[in-house]
């Protein structure tokens, strides 16, 4: 496994009416298209555990979302071109035990296999984002 550098990796955090957002967004910053498994990038329901969610005192928060093991094929991968994005908005509070008045810690971090033909795993992950959970 590897840490990628042409993969920029940008996470916000939005605290409204009790729900704790996160919108990541995925940039490919090489000259050629790179392939992500579509687990890793939840449009309606996630199915993976994608975000390291920490309370104040650095305890991991509960995953309360299903853990789908991939199967993996040409059709489960997506296609981000070059100098292409991709953005995901992600409601936490629905895959993590996130309570109001409190704060949280959250980064994206997640195992990205290339292609079904590849054995190459890369490490694609976000900057620590801190917010207070009204």
């Amino acid at each position: 496994m590897k840490n990628i550098d042409h993969i920029e990796c940008v996470m916000t955090l939005e605290c409204n009416e009790h729900s704790l957002i996160s919108t990541v967004t995925l940039t490919n910053t090489q000259k050629r298209s790179y392939f992500i498994d579509t687990l890793l990038l939840p449009q309606k329901k996630m199915k993976k555990r994608l975000f390291s969610v920490l309370d104040k005192t650095g305890e991991p928060v509960p995953y309360l979302g299903v853990l789908m093991k991939p199967v993996q094929n040409i059709e489960s991968f997506y296609e981000l071109g070059s100098g292409c994005s991709v953005t995901i908005d992600v409601e936490l509070n629905k895959y993590y035990q996130i309570k109001s008045g409190k704060s949280y810690t959250v980064r994206y971090s997640a195992y990205n296999s290339l292609h079904p033909s590849c054995n190459e795993i890369h490490k694609i992950t976000s900057d620590f984002v801190t917010m207070m959970c009204d």
